[in-house]
């Protein structure tokens, strides 16, 4: 299915009266998101690898790795806002921690591939 023109709107359940605007991304977007994180995280290593070579070993401990560039995919996913400012990528960045994960959490959600259950009933 296209998914040109398919939004929705959710409240912001930590701000009484505000709301964004979503909007259902393609596969090259989130896959151009996911480009984006695999590349920051690689970035990052990059940096580390030779103070992790003089650190004693330690068990390595479980760690739950964003599937996408959250940067990324809030400019590509919010349309827009009730906030009295432009929704525009500079604004976007702009968003406190809080609202900025709460918006992340949403595209994931929505994009996430349906169980076979899910598919099943609608």
């Amino acid at each position: 299915m296209l998914v040109t023109g398919q939004t929705w709107i959710e409240d912001i359940p930590h701000e009484r009266g505000e709301n964004f605007t979503f909007r259902k991304l393609s596969w090259l977007e989130l896959e151009s998101a996911a480009k984006a994180r695999r590349k920051r995280v690689m970035d990052e290593y990059r940096g580390m690898i030779d103070l992790m070579d003089k650190l004693p070993s330690t068990p390595a401990t479980e760690q739950v790795v964003e599937e996408y560039d959250k940067e990324t995919l809030l400019s590509k996913g919010i349309k827009a806002w009730s906030y009295d400012v432009p929704c525009t990528g500079e604004n976007i960045t702009l968003l406190d921690p809080m609202t900025a994960e709460w918006a992340y959490q949403q595209l994931v959600e929505a994009h996430r591939p349906r169980t076979e259950d899910e598919r099943k009933n609608g």
